[in-house]
């Protein structure tokens, strides 16, 4: 993926949030489209943000019983598996 297509992606999913914050599929694609820069530039900062932004979503009225947006789950568990990956790595550079 073209660095420069995610920054303009990130950029229009940010803006979709911001014109409509209850449209859950534009938090999901913006929560990827973070999920996946910090993916390429390993930047574990952005990962843990993306899991904060998640989780609050999801204690939210509007993801509970029964939730808006299945695909949020998807992304929440791939983002946590990047998160664990990091700290195992940074516990294994630290011994």
């Amino acid at each position: 993926m073209d660095i420069q297509e995610l920054d303009k992606a990130k950029h229009d999913f940010e803006k979709a949030v911001e014109l409509n914050p209850n449209f859950s599929a534009a938090h999901m694609q913006k929560w990827y489209t973070n999920y996946y820069f910090a993916i390429l530039n390993q930047d574990l900062s952005l990962a843990e943000m993306t899991v904060r932004d998640v989780e609050k979503a999801f204690n939210s009225e509007r993801y509970s019983n029964p939730p808006e947006c299945v695909c949020c789950y998807v992304l929440y568990a791939q983002v946590d598996i990047i998160i664990y990956n990091f700290e195992k790595k940074i516990k294994i550079i630290n011994k």
